[in-house]
């Protein structure tokens, strides 16, 4: 869906200076995400540069910090158990409170927050104002 990054290197620099700078796949990857979570709408409007300011800068935003939780839970994000119990004993894998599932994307309370803002995650949004 997403026909370039959401974000740039830089963006996620900016954000998070000292961190390992994320390639052109990750970028594209978490853009991708945004795309699942926002019902294909920035496509659809035409594009990410069709966007206000105002919601690209949030977008870009939930971008970076996505990706950012992606790359610290990647290990639990590919568990493929969630719970599991047996004689009493339980074990479960998987993402700590504050941590959403919309449209089979994991995300943090924070992103999904931020693209609220942008009333691109409204169910009811016929077109994009």
């Amino acid at each position: 869906m997403a026909e370039s990054a959401y974000a740039a290197a830089a963006d996620y620099a900016a954000l998070y200076p000292g961190d390992e700078a994320p390639t052109p796949a990750e970028l594209a990857a978490v853009s991708r995400r945004i795309d699942a979570l926002t019902f294909g709408r920035i496509p659809a409007a035409g594009g990410f540069e069709a966007l206000s300011d105002f919601r690209k800068a949030l977008v870009r935003e939930a971008a970076c910090r996505l990706l950012r939780f992606v790359r610290e839970n990647a290990d639990a994000l590919g568990a493929g158990v969630s719970a599991y119990a047996i004689d009493g004993v339980s074990l479960r894998f998987g993402l700590g409170p504050g941590t959403c599932v919309r449209g089979g994307v994991a995300l943090p309370g924070e992103v999904k927050s931020l693209l609220d803002l942008t009333g691109l995650t409204d169910r009811t949004l016929g077109e994009i104002p």
